[in-house]
C-alpha cells in the first residue's frame, strides 16, 4: 500500500473513533447497558492502536495522557464486562435463573461505581488528538512504522505459539491482544469490501474470537466458584467444564495455523 492512502485511512479511522468515543461515553454515562459497554471498550482500544501508530503526530504528553486514559477505562469498566459475560452464558442455561439474579444485582452495583469513577474525555485532549499533521516525511513515517509492528507481532507470536499452554496465564492474554492488534493493523490496510474475502484476516478474526472466547470461560470459571453453593451451580460448573475443553480443541488446530 502507498504511504499516501495509509494516512488517509488512518485519517479517516481516527476521526471515526474520536467521534464513536464520545458518542458511546455520554450513553454509558446515561444508560450503559452490556453493548454500549463492550462498543466503549473495543472503540477506547482501537483508538489507543491508531494512537500508537500515529506517533510521530503527537507529543509525547499527549500519547502518555492518551495511553493512561485510554487504560482508566479499561480498568473501571472491567468488572461491568465480566458480569455481562456472566450474563451472557448463564442467560443460555436453562437452571441459572437464581445464579443469574445474583449476578444482575452485582453488575448494577458495578454500574453505579463505573459511571461515578468513569474519567472524562477533555476537550483540551481530543483537541490534540483530533489534529495530526500531514505531510510526505509523515506519511513515510506512518507507513514504515505500520510495517515494523506487522513484522515484530509476527515474529513474537511465531516464537511464543508453539508453547502456547504452557504460558502463564497473562502471557496468554498478551498473545490474545497481539492477535488483535494484527488484526486492526490488517483492517487498517484493507478497504470495506476486501475484508470478507481476505484470508489473512478471516483467520486472525477467528483466532482472535477464539482466544477471546476461551478467556471468558475461564472467568466464568472462577464466577462460578464464587457461587458455589447457590442452586444448580455443580451442575453448571460441569457444563462449563465440557464447554473449555471442547473449545481448546478448536484453539489448537486455529494454532496450528499460526505456528506455520
Amino acid at each position: 500500500m502507498k504511504p499516501a492512502r495509509l494516512f488517509k485511512r488512518w485519517c479517516r479511522q481516527q476521526k471515526a473513533l474520536l467521534n464513536d468515543l464520545v458518542r458511546l461515553l455520554h450513553s454509558c454515562q446515561k444508560r450503559a447497558d452490556a453493548e454500549d459497554v463492550h462498543q466503549l471498550r473495543v472503540v477506547t482500544r482501537r483508538l489507543r492502536q491508531i494512537v500508537r501508530l500515529g506517533a510521530a503526530w503527537y507529543s509525547r504528553r499527549t500519547t502518555r495522557t492518551f495511553r493512561d486514559w485510554s487504560r482508566s477505562i479499561s480498568l473501571v469498566t472491567d468488572a461491568i464486562r465480566d458480569a455481562d459475560v456472566t450474563l451472557d452464558w448463564l442467560a443460555r442455561q436453562p437452571d441459572a435463573t437464581t445464579i443469574a439474579a445474583r449476578v444482575t444485582r452485582q453488575r448494577a452495583r458495578h454500574l453505579r461505581r463505573a459511571q461515578a469513577a468513569l474519567p472524562q474525555f477533555s476537550q483540551r485532549l481530543r483537541r490534540a488528538l483530533s489534529k495530526p499533521s500531514g505531510g510526505h516525511r509523515h506519511e513515510q513515517r506512518l507507513h514504515q512504522r505500520f510495517q515494523q509492528l506487522q513484522i515484530r507481532l509476527w515474529q513474537r507470536l511465531r516464537r511464543e505459539t508453539p508453547k502456547f499452554f504452557k504460558l502463564t496465564t497473562e502471557n496468554q492474554h498478551d498473545l490474545r491482544r497481539h492477535v488483535r492488534r494484527w488484526r486492526y493493523l490488517r483492517e487498517l490496510e484493507l478497504p470495506g469490501k476486501a475484508r470478507a474475502k481476505d484470508s489473512l484476516l478471516v483467520r486472525l478474526t477467528d483466532l482472535q474470537g477464539v482466544l477471546g472466547e476461551r478467556q471468558n470461560l475461564q472467568l466464568l470459571r472462577h464466577t462460578l466458584d464464587d457461587l458455589e453453593g447457590l442452586p444448580n451451580a455443580t451442575q453448571l460448573r460441569g457444563r462449563l467444564e465440557s464447554e473449555i475443553r471442547s473449545l481448546e480443541r478448536r484453539l489448537r488446530a486455529q494454532l496450528r495455523w499460526l505456528k506455520g
